[in-house]
């Protein structure tokens, strides 16, 4: 199967997984939120019952007394001529039955009380919605209050909120001598959510652990699913690369053999010695790709001991960049290196070959005319080596993973460069073995520069 579908298939089935959690959680919460209101409300009237049947002066009975009293004194409004007056009473009265009834609200102590008994929680608002209140006039109901409105203890009453979070527990339609009114009794409880939320901790550990877990399974298979596409494409470009190398030398061979076997070249010595050299040079070539790529391997198991000894690495630089000058003339060179002496522990041959190898790869990356500058800072326990060119660069994309084994820049075109995406690899590898460090820094169509840190 496709790296590609697995990973969507993969990622549709995190999602779906998500999905069943987060409906979970909510069905959860719905079950608990009607479950929350079914003990809370059920303890309510068993309070407003034990209310009304033990102490009826503290209960309505008491707040229908003082709205009948308060609904007496103003029986005639209805016969005011003057509209100004009239209004004026008409929002006197409406304030006196709010007061009365926020004042009388009787309710709030003994659910609290009741709850406290069973270990609930006592925060809660309670109060009234009144539909509509009116003064009795013989057979006439005279309007005072129509709209539905709110009434908390202390609290300014306000319009009816369609919203409510509350549970209305009774509607009462209660007529008096001088008043009839419409109301139900509203509790909200202020922390229901946290109650809700407390009760439902082990499950919602329980879902954001599972959730946690899946998640890194998926991260952690897709990022090996996506290693593994890279090493398969890398290992896809070094066969490419691998190819290109082996089958110049052995193409050259093979002409060069078929030359030797040319009557007239075998009566020509000196054709003879030159095709024995191209065999004998070829042969070397692919002698130094299969022992580089056994070297790797090895580094790779750790079973190469570095053969230390004390070197001035100064010297050992000089000389190295005066055999460097020697095979690529054309190439120019600024050093900045100081003159006296900076001793280190190293392996003299295979920091040669790390020094080389940076080296040669500004040469076979160059653009035009190569311009090298080797600068070596020197401090007092350690030693900074500067190697930078003015090549073609190497992308920000590239830097992360120019150090791998294998790894090439040009993956679009494999064949422009020689060379199996090991140089920088064994590089890094002989550096760290040191007790090093490598890195580099580069800008695309400006250069490159690697740095090498060394101890004492």
């Amino acid at each position: 199967m496709k790296p590609r579908i697995i990973v969507s298939s993969s990622l549709f089935a995190l999602i779906v997984f998500l999905s069943i959690q987060f409906y979970t959680i909510i069905n959860v919460y719905e079950v608990r939120s009607h479950d929350f209101d079914t003990r809370y409300n059920q303890v309510i009237r068993e309070a407003m019952d034990e209310l009304n049947d033990y102490s009826p002066e503290q209960g309505l009975d008491s707040m229908y007394w003082y709205l009948n009293k308060i609904s007496f004194y103003y029986k005639d409004i209805g016969h005011i001529n003057d509209a100004e007056i009239a209004d004026s009473l008409r929002i006197s009265l409406r304030n006196d039955i709010v007061n009365v009834m926020q004042a009388a609200e009787p309710f709030s102590r003994i659910i609290r009380y009741k709850l406290n008994l069973q270990n609930m929680d006592p925060n809660l608002e309670a109060g009234f919605i009144i539909h509509d209140f009116g003064i009795i006039e013989g057979f006439e109901i005279l309007p005072i209050i129509k709209n539905d409105t709110l009434l908390l203890k202390n609290k300014k009453p306000v319009p009816l909120n369609l919203n409510l979070q509350g549970s209305l527990l009774d509607n009462f339609r209660v007529e008096q001598d001088f008043f009839a009114i419409n109301f139900d009794v509203y509790v909200d409880f202020t922390r229901k959510r946290q109650v809700i939320y407390s009760e439902m901790i082990g499950v919602l550990v329980l879902i954001t652990v599972s959730i946690l877990i899946i998640s890194l399974v998926f991260y952690f298979t897709l990022r090996n699913l996506m290693k593994q596409k890279k090493i398969s494409d890398l290992k896809s470009d070094f066969i490419n690369n691998m190819t290109h190398e082996l089958k110049t030398p052995l193409s050259t061979i093979s002409l060069a053999n078929q030359g030797l076997s040319n009557d007239d070249i075998v009566k020509d010595p000196l054709k003879i010695k030159e095709y024995s050299n191209i065999i004998k040079r070829q042969n070397k070539h692919l002698t130094q790709i299969i022992d580089q790529i056994l070297d790797i391997s090895m580094w790779e198991k750790q079973k190469i001991n570095l053969v230390l000894k004390q070197i001035d690495f100064v010297h050992f630089l000089n000389e190295k960049i005066d055999g460097f000058k020697m095979v690529h003339e054309e190439v120019q060179i600024k050093t900045f290196i100081p003159r006296s002496s900076f001793f280190i522990y190293a392996d003299v041959f295979q920091l040669s070959i790390a020094f080389n190898n940076l080296l040669d790869n500004a040469v076979k990356y160059k653009r035009g005319e190569l311009n090298l500058i080797i600068d070596l800072i020197v401090n007092p326990d350690e030693m900074i080596l500067k190697i930078k060119d003015n090549g073609m660069g190497i992308h920000p994309n590239d830097q992360k993973h120019i150090f791998e084994k294998f790894y090439r820049v040009n993956t679009s075109s494999v064949h422009n460069t020689k060379g199996l995406g090991l140089g920088l690899f064994y590089v890094k590898s002989i550096i760290e073995a040191h007790g090093g460090e490598l890195w580099l820094e580069s800008e695309l169509n400006i250069g490159t520069t690697f740095f090498i840190k060394l101890k004492k």
